[in-house]
């Protein structure tokens, strides 16, 4: 199982939000949640596409987790929409190691079919989501001081217990209904998980908006004789809106192009 499949899954159900000049602790939690979705779309048709750097760690963990091992990527990556995604591998160093060009091109040729193996697995129906928003409960619990800023925070459970659904929490900016943060875990674990826990951090764009900037992604996986702990650690940095991309870019999801 490739632990980046769930990362950008959830990445893409995600939402890059605007601001509003609504004050969410006088409205009832329907309409609170009804303005972030509002901003949701806002946000989707303002931003056609956008670009970022990555530096992702996929880290192998021991029973404490406590690294043993680390893999660094970096990466440039292009979204266009929800569905189209296209990660352009730089370079990837091991334990302080770098990968020469075969490894990775052997390891791209993985991710690729892999990611056409998984589309289900990838389809994630989330609190924020306009299609499955009904399948959650939402309740205000106060407020948490994050970064020296206090934001609401949300906690939400899925009425479905299926590993598409999700539970936990997140943290909004109350002045505009901006997220902040965002973490969970899934309503039910698929076979060979035992716990899958993922978190997202936000920031504002130069624009107003707010996409994610860093993600911790742990997975506990175990079956019969494996029993193996894996963290994936992703920070994102240089965006660029709007910027042109080809349809050609997203035919397959991971090419590989050797920093300069």
């Amino acid at each position: 199982m490739r632990l980046s499949i769930y990362v950008t899954a959830i990445l893409m159900t995600l939402f890059i939000s605007v601001q509003s000049a609504q004050n969410s602790n006088i409205i009832p939690i329907d309409e609170y949640i009804d303005h972030i979705l509002d901003r949701k779309q806002e946000a989707r048709d303002a931003i056609r596409t956008i670009s970022f750097d990555a530096v992702q760690y996929r880290r192998n963990m021991d029973s404490d987790w406590k690294m043993k091992s680390e893999e660094l990527w970096r990466k440039k990556v292009f979204l266009k929409s929800r569905t189209e995604r296209h990660e352009l591998v730089l370079s990837v160093t091991e334990d302080g190691k770098t990968w020469d060009d075969q490894k990775i091109l052997d390891e791209i040729k993985k991710l690729n079919e892999s990611y056409k193996k998984d589309s289900e697995r990838r389809d994630f129906k989330g609190p924020l989501d306009t299609m499955y928003v009904s399948d959650y409960e939402f309740t205000y619990a106060g407020n948490e001081n994050r970064n020296g800023d206090y934001l609401d925070r949300i906690d939400f459970s899925s009425k479905v217990r299926d590993d598409k659904h999700i539970n936990g929490h997140m943290l909004i900016d109350p002045d505009d209904y901006s997220l902040m943060y965002i973490e969970f875990e899934l309503a039910d674990n698929p076979t060979g998980v035992k716990k899958i826990h993922i978190s997202y951090d936000f920031d504002r764009l130069e624009n107003g908006f707010t996409h994610p900037v860093r993600t911790l992604f742990r997975g506990h996986f175990g079956m019969l004789f494996i029993n193996a702990r894996r963290e994936v650690v992703e920070e994102y940095s240089n965006f660029e809106i709007n910027p042109e991309l080809p349809d050609s870019l997203f035919e397959i999801p991971y090419s590989y192009q050797p920093e300069n």
